[in-house]
């Protein structure tokens, strides 16, 4: 029979429990004849294990109470004693994050997997859910976190959820759905032998929206990433080494080893399109510092990310929908290194890109003949408004009729190249056209189609260096800017119609075989910077009204006459133009009769 205090010197005992000792499971003082407060031990080690249960039933002059931790089991019925002393929310928080190891540890101690160690596991993290529940309540500014061994731990600060994590590390058959996790940090499953497909309840909101889901190295999982999962909004899923395939849910961030996109974006064609393109590249030997930067998986970085080939690959532009709208090739500093490769090969390596818009192949030494009916592969490209193929002089053959069906065409360069015969009367049907540029194409052969004047938004014409014949289009659009036509074997005159082309801006028509007088209504014409006639046939004198076009409220900064059958303008008409040159304010200079001069370059 006990008599008097508890000694305070037992504290000392207590303090060691779980931590230099075993744990206590249960110390039993009950019915003795113990007397006065119970002692206020001191010392407690934070999350030590130390004493589960006291029993003090029966000692009828104990007073106080128990300074032990709120999950200790105290009975102290027929004593004068309170309970359990009123901690503060700290050390309550304490003592659940204990209880959360207690349980944590369970489950890590296990290596082998079986049915009953399943049911088991499914039991276990039924309790983890409501020990989840049990730490919502009560919370105080206390830090709770995740510690490397998996188990939770303290320390100041202002989390409020501690959070569980755990490893099975042998583990077969299918991954069960569990639920009501709310604590769950981390579930890491990787590596072991399971089968099946990815649960959706695992996504259904009873698991946090931050949880880290560990499934790599299972060879046999398989189907598609549930788009429940979208739920791990903040948190990371780990499927690489599986043969789950698919697109990942929007806004997870998922590590996979297949070439991927979010759901909403694409069926991840674009990625796999261009590291074949990129892998391509490598193998025809081509090489540049801006090509290393196709390195890498070209996939998705994270939620709301845009893959690495729209952020870092050189050349390509992505739009909204992370799509790829924009390759250039020449930017990858290739110039040449593509000669092994035709035009075609290129055109149908990336027709996947359904949603490509701007295509430049400038100078990369591409081959191909655009005749043959199987080299003019642009039909994968229906919103395709920009195509770029000059310098590219081994690309031969005639511009196909078919390209006429690029309704969204904004954009033809061909300078450089080495097409050849008559221009297509059906790219009247290219109602977006604003440039066709064919400078120095010098197979280019027939005459310039009537039909080109139906293209009611071209701006910029340029055909220059090549053998077209025939007389000048006696019309176009008024919003066209820049009508270069030098360097052919045009014959004819002038046509008055330009006169009402109140845009213009550049008019060369030099080196031709053009033949009659300059038209007296082109002094209309009060945007005109550029006039060339040189080295045709053209004979009279400039228009007395032409005078006004260097003056005041005109543009005209160069004119070219020289090279006609007659001398087409006299000292005096020269000095007229200069003189009312020098009224415009600001000046704006005036070369005539010099091509070298920079304003008529």
């Amino acid at each position: 029979m006990l008599t008097g205090e508890v000694p305070i010197a037992w504290q000392a005992m207590v303090a060691a429990a779980g931590v230099t000792r075993p744990a206590i499971e249960l110390i039993d003082l009950s019915f003795n004849k113990l007397s006065g407060l119970f002692p206020q031990w001191k010392g407690i080690v934070p999350g030590a294990t130390d004493i589960r249960g006291l029993k003090l039933d029966g000692n009828v002059a104990l007073e106080g109470c128990a300074p032990l931790y709120a999950d200790t089991t105290l009975q102290y019925k027929g004593t004068r004693m309170t309970g359990l002393c009123k901690v503060d929310s700290i050390t309550e928080e304490r003592a659940q994050v204990r209880a959360l190891n207690t349980t944590g540890r369970l489950l890590l101690r296990y290596g082998a997997m079986s049915p009953a160690y399943d049911r088991m596991v499914d039991f276990a993290l039924s309790k983890l859910a409501l020990l989840g529940s049990l730490v919502e309540i009560g919370q105080s500014s206390y830090l709770l976190y995740s510690g490397a061994d998996g188990c939770a731990t303290g320390d100041g600060g202002n989390v409020y959820a501690p959070h569980i994590m755990v490893k099975v590390e042998v583990m077969d058959g299918t991954i069960p759905p569990w639920s009501g996790l709310s604590s769950l940090a981390l579930l890491a499953l990787d590596n072991n032998t399971l089968s099946g497909t990815l649960p959706p309840e695992l996504g259904m909101g009873s698991l946090p929206a931050d949880a880290d889901l560990y499934f790599d190295l299972n060879l046999d999982l398989s189907g598609t990433i549930p788009a429940s999962y979208a739920h791990f909004s903040t948190g990371q899923l780990h499927i690489a080494f599986t043969n789950i395939s698919g697109c990942v849910p929007d806004g997870v961030v998922a590590y996979v080893t297949y070439n991927t996109a979010y759901c909403s974006h694409a069926d991840g064609s674009d990625a796999l399109t261009l590291a074949t393109l990129g892998v391509i590249l490598s193998l025809v030997g081509a090489s540049s510092e801006a090509l290393q930067t196709w390195g890498g998986s070209p996939g998705f970085a994270g939620p709301n990310t845009p893959p690495r080939f729209c952020r870092v690959w050189a050349g390509i532009s992505c739009d909204a929908s992370y799509r790829v709208s924009g390759l250039n090739l020449t930017a990858l500093g290739l110039d040449g290194q593509l000669s092994s490769l035709t035009f075609a090969d290129i055109s149908g390596l990336i027709s996947p890109l359904d949603n490509l818009q701007v295509l430049v192949l400038s100078g990369l030494g591409l081959t191909g003949n655009l005749s043959d009916a199987t080299g003019t592969g642009l039909d994968a490209f229906p919103k395709l408004q920009h195509l770029d193929i000059s310098k590219s002089s081994a690309i031969v053959g005639q511009l196909p009729d078919r390209w006429a069906g690029l309704t969204d065409l904004r954009v033809l360069q061909v300078s450089g190249s080495g097409i050849g015969g008559t221009l297509p009367g059906s790219f009247a049907s290219l109602q977006q056209l604003r440039e066709l540029r064919a400078a120095d194409c010098k197979g280019l052969t027939g005459s310039l189609p009537v039909e080109f004047g139906m293209l009611t938004n071209l701006e910029v014409l340029e055909i220059t260096g090549s053998g077209i014949t025939g007389t000048l289009p006696p019309e176009y659009a008024d919003p066209t800017a820049v009508i270069d036509v030098s360097d052919n074997m045009l014959t004819g005159s002038l046509p008055t119609f330009y006169a009402t082309l109140t845009r213009l801006t550049v008019l060369r028509l030099g080196r031709n075989r053009l033949q009659g007088q300059l038209p007296g209504p082109y002094v209309s014409l009060r945007q005109l910077a550029v006039l060339d006639v040189s080295s045709n046939q053209l004979t009279g004198s400039v228009p007395v009204n032409w005078g006004f076009l260097a003056g005041p409220d005109f543009k005209l900064q160069c004119l070219l006459l020289q090279g006609n059958v007659n001398e087409l303008i006299s000292a005096e008409t020269k000095a007229v133009f200069e003189a009312n040159s020098r009224k415009r304010m600001p000046p704006l200079g005036l070369a005539i009769n010099d091509a070298g001069d920079p304003l008529c370059v």
